[in-house]
């Protein structure tokens, strides 16, 4: 009888970075980064996904002066929370975002 293909053998276990790891920041401490070339605009249709889903991926972001944060990555999620949060009944979600700090 032939032998079982095992990706385990293959395939060495990589162990997660401290970067990686996932922080609630406070809503008024992340800050767009005025680098970001990418247009942000007509987020309502990510604002009702987040609403319905919750935030799939948290924003990357950076350690900035003092207590801010500016975004690396999730600029539009961003953008589409702080529509979201300005709907009747939705001002205190999301009072934190998660986010992965990068150095």
């Amino acid at each position: 009888m032939a032998k079982k293909f095992n990706l385990a053998e293959y395939v060495k276990a990589e162990p997660v970075s401290d970067s990686d790891q996932i922080t609630m920041i406070p809503w008024t401490h992340i800050r767009a980064n005025v680098r970001n070339f990418y247009e942000v605009a007509d987020v309502a249709d990510l604002a009702d996904s987040i609403q319905l889903n919750g935030l799939m991926d948290p924003l990357v972001v950076y350690k900035g002066d003092g207590i801010l944060y500016t975004i690396l990555s999730g600029h539009r999620r961003y953008r589409a929370i702080t529509e979201l949060r300005q709907r009747e009944g939705c001002e205190h979600l999301y009072d934190e975002i998660p986010c992965i700090v990068r150095a």
